[in-house]
């Protein structure tokens, strides 16, 4: 199924041209003639997976103001395609959205090699945000077991500062949470005995040992 592609463009000549050469490229195009319409026409296909937004619309909104109404409920990646040359203009277009600004007449290989390179962004973009939230995630339910664990955990960083720590952990050493938490493990307990020190340098070193029988004082 073809990428579908709304364009927005308010001369309806330009509009029929540009539309046949995306369509040429492989590419399913609607077309909107105001930025009015290129929010109703985005609200109302959820099969829209890209815009092409020129910027001079007419009367009413313009491109740049319909590319933020849009942008607050769809998460879309939008090229702007325009005459305008201006620093100025581009600058203000980068600040809305930063998938690509194509100056018309730039020809037909620009154009795709901008769409091309905008859908790539956008599934890089949504993969790192995948990432990031499934990360998220697994940090949130290992604080969640950790903080309602039974026994007194805690876990540190590769510097011994604190990450996660149960209730029980608090309770057992009188601490709060919000004290240590961040806190480098020596300056919570700085009478820690030497020993104890060692062994964590030796676990830090990647060395696996167990202490069942040791008090831990």
């Amino acid at each position: 199924m073809p990428n579908k592609i709304l364009l927005v463009e308010d001369e309806a000549l330009i509009a029929m041209a540009e539309a046949h050469l995306l369509k040429k490229h492989g590419y399913e195009v609607v077309t909107a003639h105001s930025g009015e319409k290129a929010v109703a026409a985005v609200d109302a296909d959820p099969e829209i997976s890209l815009i092409l937004m020129d910027i001079d619309l007419g009367k009413g909104m313009d491109g740049t103001e319909a590319a933020e109404k849009i942008l607050v409920s769809h998460d879309l990646p939008i090229v702007f395609l325009s005459s305008h040359i201006e620093a100025a203009v581009v600058e203000r277009t980068e600040k809305i959205t930063s998938y690509g600004y194509v100056v018309k007449n730039s020809g037909p290989t620009v154009l795709d090699a901008s769409i091309k390179m905008a859908f790539r962004l956008f599934d890089a973009r949504k993969k790192e945000k995948q990432h990031r939230d499934a990360l998220l995630h697994s940090q949130d339910l290992m604080r969640y077991i950790i903080e309602h664990n039974q026994s007194a955990v805690a876990v540190h960083d590769r510097e011994m500062r604190y990450i996660f720590v149960s209730q029980e952990y608090l309770n057992q050493f009188n601490l709060e949470k919000r004290d240590i938490i961040g806190k480098h493990h020596y300056e919570v307990f700085p009478d820690l005995p030497q020993k104890w020190i060692e062994a964590h340098k030796k676990a830090l070193a990647g060395e696996v040992s167990k202490g069942g029988e040791d008090p831990y004082e």
